[in-house]
């Protein structure tokens, strides 16, 4: 019928209905409540949407249950996505689910190529069929907040706990990178790293009790790209995401997988809580966007043991078997980051304040808009050869006019197979095919842009 509250396409004859469910599971763990999303509750900010799930990273999961008690038999029910992708860095843009029902937003192609998202659609039907059996599951109304009752208790971590963590900060991010491994993680204010097995880039100790000596780390990254983040081998609680209360969802979660990026639900900066228990041994903690975890981006930690000296070594794999060689460490991977330890005041599910939140960096090339003489290329060098106040990866506009045209094309070719640092855009040492892609790029455009100040 038409009496829904957001219309099908023209001409159809069918509307929908948002269905409200529970979130009753986070990273495949029941959470402490159930979160009831129907548009009514709102924690850090942030609202659970009627009928609508937060960003998910990739491969981070939620366990929901929808009740379709009140639908007749024959009623279809839809799960719908919404974010709408035009490359790897992160979701371009939330399409409102209107737009989508109605097919004002749909698979459009041109010259052979999509203009649009075609995930952006239905992509699992639910039908409705009588049930005449008894209905044993729970209720879970009962296990939200308002409700009461509790399904997992969050182990939870006490004001003296937090004062007394170790603190360890990772940025993710492109510092220090090469062209073939852009991806890297900076720990403790450390350099920039890719992977490598026999790095350890921090120890968390089981403590005699092996209940684990309580941790607060530190995930950030400076902007541009999303960084869903996984942490192997145990959950933690987030204190606070973006320097706020968590969402009521992740609140009530114990966590590990911890999503970054520009989503208006996500944010730069994750501060959580997490205990290592039980088991010694070597772990890792990466990024899962796939372009970045093809490229290295990971960091491996040990468990330890009190009072344990020597570090674990490295497990070798080769086409004869696994062999083991020789690890190392980084200075900080006992002491964690002192300095994260002294700026930051804690406090359980969100209380205090956080470390403050890092300048946007739209090229995440580890240098913020605000200084980035190349805002919309990586160029961490800054080479900015004849000093104009842009970087030489976005400035092909030779003779300085303000736009790029065929003056800068006779120059260029002029200079062609030789070393003038000014028209060598890409800085490696030679005026060759990749910086005439660079200036083709800018062909009758401006240089820059450079730092938005």
């Amino acid at each position: 019928g038409t009496g829904g509250e957001l219309a099908g396409p023209p001409g159809s004859g069918t509307s929908y209905n948002r269905v409200p469910f529970h979130m009753i599971a986070n990273d495949g763990n029941l959470m402490e409540h159930a979160v009831y999303f129907d548009g009514n509750k709102t924690v850090g900010g942030l609202t659970a949407h009627k009928g609508i799930l937060p960003t998910q990273g990739v491969g981070e999961r939620y366990d929901i249950i929808v009740d379709f008690g009140p639908f007749a038999p024959g009623t279809k029910l839809y799960m719908v996505n919404l974010l709408e992708h035009r490359n790897g860095k992160a979701p371009h843009e939330k399409i409102p689910l209107g737009e989508v029902l109605n097919g004002t937003y749909a698979p459009q192609v041109e010259n052979g190529r999509n203009k649009t998202d075609t995930t952006v659609a239905k992509f699992l039907e639910f039908r409705v069929h009588a049930y005449a059996g008894v209905d044993r599951s729970m209720n879970p109304t009962e296990y939200t907040p308002e409700g009461g009752k509790k399904m997992v208790p969050l182990p939870g971590f006490t004001q003296e706990d937090l004062d007394n963590a170790v603190h360890r900060s990772f940025d993710f991010g492109r510092s220090s990178g090469t062209d073939s491994q852009p991806w890297t993680i900076k720990t403790d204010g450390g350099a920039g790293f890719n992977a490598d097995p026999r790095r350890v880039s921090a120890a968390p100790n089981l403590g005699y009790d092996k209940k684990g000596v309580a941790e607060i780390w530190h995930l950030k990254s400076p902007g541009g790209w999303a960084h869903p983040i996984h942490i192997h081998f145990e959950e933690g609680q987030i204190l606070k995401r973006g320097g706020k209360a968590p969402p009521e969802w992740e609140k009530w979660a114990r966590k590990d997988f911890y999503r970054l990026g520009p989503m208006e639900d996500s944010g730069f900066t994750i501060d959580l809580a997490v205990r290592f228990r039980e088991f010694v041994g070597t772990y890792m903690e990466h990024c899962h966007n796939t372009a970045h975890e093809d490229h290295a981006m990971l960091l491996r930690f040990d468990t330890e043991s009190p009072d344990q000296v020597r570090v674990m070594p490295a497990p070798m794999p080769t086409w004869d078997g696994v062999g083991y060689v020789s690890s190392y460490a980084l200075p900080t991977f006992r002491s964690g980051d002192l300095k994260a330890k002294a700026d930051y005041v804690g406090g359980v599910n969100g209380a205090g304040s956080s470390i403050p939140v890092p300048s946007p960096d739209g090229d995440d090339d580890g240098v913020s808009d605000d200084i980035d003489n190349c805002r919309e290329f990586p160029n961490s060098d800054q080479r900015d050869s004849n000093g104009d106040g842009y970087g030489n990866w976005c400035d092909p506009d030779f003779d300085d006019n303000g736009i790029v045209n065929f003056s800068d094309f006779m120059q260029f070719r002029m200079g062609w197979g030789g070393d003038n640092p000014d028209i060598d855009l890409n800085g490696d040492g030679t005026i060759n095919f990749g910086d005439f892609g660079i200036l083709i790029s800018r062909f009758f455009g401006p240089p820059g842009p450079g730092a938005t100040q």
